[in-house]
């Protein structure tokens, strides 16, 4: 068993504050109840279609893969799609609004 001495310093999973892991917690109970139509029929498919049955094993697979490769994921630059979008919207092709999302033709 592993003791924390007060000269030693505390792992990096601990240095993340609680409101941090609350609002990760957050975000993804938003992501699931966004995406809850999708996920249940992924698993209905999963288990009504036997070609399809592997698909338990993909995020358990994918989330390994991740977290081997986490050390060279951290050293990357983050990379979004914030500037394409903008690019897109100044064109005019596409229109972001609260109503509706279209593709201007």
């Amino acid at each position: 068993m592993t003791t924390l001495t007060a000269g030693r310093p505390l792992p990096a999973l601990w240095k993340t504050s609680p409101v941090q892991w609350a609002l990760l917690a957050l975000a993804l109970a938003a992501l699931i109840l966004y995406f809850y139509p999708a996920l249940e029929f992924m698993v209905a498919t999963w288990r009504q279609v036997e070609e399809y049955s592997y698909g338990w094993f993909v995020p358990v697979i994918s989330a390994f893969l991740i977290w081997q490769r986490s050390d060279q994921l951290r050293e990357q630059p983050l990379v979004t799609l914030t500037p394409c979008f903008s690019a897109l919207e100044e064109e005019g092709i596409i229109f972001i609004g609260p109503k509706h999302h279209s593709i201007a033709a």
